[in-house]
């Protein structure tokens, strides 16, 4: 909390905890208050259901279902950015988005596999991360609001069918029939990497329907994220076809 008012305010922690203040701890629990609001309405305009959280936290909800492809992460430093959480996280496997309020209190890390998050649970719990372990915790599994309210976050509704996505990649060029793995095959979305940072939705429906030898693609969307007030590609994006075959087919 106090490097987090420092820092807003352009002074030194050694002035906001000047010891000869008479209104020290006054200072601090209104920095804290502020901090908690300031973080509750970033955490709501980008679609995160903060009463789920706080009932949580409480304790009130002991027993309640925890989300198995999203993780909370805390204990952060003021330092952090969500580029270096997204390659410390990104590394176990893909990723959907990273929510990283401004006051760096907590952040969640939204994988698109079950399987993913549990590698980077694992491998990530207790590392250190410039100068403080990470506390890992799995979130509640309604912690997703219906209703984002800005755009830092994708339009499509986030929840378990996500989770269920599988990548589907053909590993040698020239192979036309693919051996693929039944456990894998699960889905009706494909996840398409690689992509030209200049593909627009319209132009991935339009190359794939090109190549399609038989079913419907129901929709295409390219990542997006927000970056100096425009949206920019991620470099891959989800096609959602009218079956399990049809994506196995074109695949």
């Amino acid at each position: 909390v106090v490097e987090n008012i420092a820092r807003k305010y352009g002074v030194s922690k050694g002035e906001l905890l000047d010891r000869e203040s008479d209104d020290l701890a006054v200072r601090v629990a209104l920095g804290e208050t502020q901090v908690v609001a300031e973080t509750k309405k970033a955490l709501t305009n980008a679609g995160i259901n903060v009463a789920s959280l706080e009932e949580f936290a409480s304790g009130k909800v002991d027993g309640h279902k925890r989300s198995n492809h999203i993780l909370l992460v805390k204990n952060l430093p003021y330092g952090s950015s969500e580029g270096e959480l997204a390659n410390m996280f990104g590394k176990f496997g893909s990723l959907d988005k990273i929510i990283l309020p401004p006051t760096k209190i907590l952040a969640l890390v939204i994988f698109l596999e079950p399987s993913v998050a549990r590698a980077a649970f694992k491998g990530l719990a207790y590392k250190r991360y410039k100068d403080a372990p990470l506390y890992l915790e799995w979130a509640p599994d309604n912690i997703l609001s219906q209703n984002p309210m800005d755009g830092n976050v994708k339009d499509e509704k986030v929840g378990e069918g996500d989770a269920r996505r599988v990548i589907l990649e053909q590993a040698v060029d020239g192979i036309s029939d693919v051996d693929f793995d039944p456990d894998r095959v699960e889905s009706r979305s494909l996840f398409v990497k690689n992509l030209n940072f200049k593909t627009s939705d319209e132009s991935l429906r339009k190359h794939f329907s090109e190549h399609m030898k038989g079913g419907r693609i129901l929709s295409a969307k390219v990542k997006k994220h927000i970056k100096k007030g425009q949206h920019v590609s991620m470099g891959f994006g989800f096609l959602e076809f009218d079956s399990v075959e049809t994506a196995t087919s074109v695949c």
